[in-house]
């Protein structure tokens, strides 16, 4: 019976707020002239973007990989892929696509994780591009972490990312259109900033554990 069904969503825990980051700027240190040396520059920071999934086909590992093939950035960028390496030939595949794309250096594999929070804490970017989702818990973690995201507008992925509100959705395998987003958000500090607000403002308000919590018991009651 449809009327005895009732959609409870997903929650997380609330999470502070990240604060602004400084503008990735290169900074410029003066030497005195007396030394007669050149002006050092500051490398720029890296610009860590989050991938949590499992390796299997439909998490769509591969369709990052050939988005990132001619991406070109200002800032430096790294992804770190977190999720069990469930599938080990997909796995293999995917290292030796990384090898003959020259990605060895911006395309991590980190292996399956017990506490993902550090992970979280310490990134700019999420994103999720699988061929097919239910309600996710990884958009709902990188949103509480104020992570701004970019994911595949799959199942129930728009019911979480409001495009370029919080984050960017992206057609299924549209390896194109995800480099480009990608790239706006790794140069652009000030947007990130926006949907990061944005996102924890939502999973806070509509997906936060407390008023999952709360559901379960007003339905328990009601049977």
């Amino acid at each position: 019976d449809p009327k005895k069904c009732r959609l409870i969503y997903n929650g997380v825990l609330k999470k502070k707020i990240k604060k602004k980051k400084k503008n990735k700027i290169t900074k410029i240190l003066f030497i005195k002239k007396k030394k007669k040396k050149k002006k050092k520059k500051k490398e720029n920071q890296i610009t860590k973007i989050l991938f949590l999934a499992n390796i299997l086909n439909y998490k769509n590992h591969k369709m990052v990989v050939e988005a990132c093939k001619n991406m070109k950035c200002k800032n430096k960028w790294r992804i770190n892929c977190v999720g069990n390496f469930s599938d080990e030939v997909l796995l293999n595949s995917l290292k030796n696509l990384i090898k003959k794309y020259k990605l060895h250096k911006n395309i991590f594999f980190l292996g399956s994780m017990l506490d993902v929070s550090d992970e979280l804490e310490s990134s700019d970017i999420g994103i999720l591009v699988s061929t097919e989702e239910g309600l996710s818990n990884s958009l709902l973690e990188y949103l509480s972490y104020s992570l701004p995201v970019i994911a595949t507008d799959v199942g129930g992925n728009s019911e979480i990312v409001q495009n370029e509100v919080n984050g960017f959705l992206v057609k299924s395998n549209d390896s194109v259109h995800f480099s480009k987003v990608l790239s706006n958000l790794i140069d652009d500090n000030n947007l990130r900033y926006v949907f990061s607000r944005n996102g924890h403002k939502l999973v806070s308000k509509k997906y936060n554990l407390d008023n999952c919590v709360k559901e379960y018991f007003k339905f328990y009651r009601s049977i």
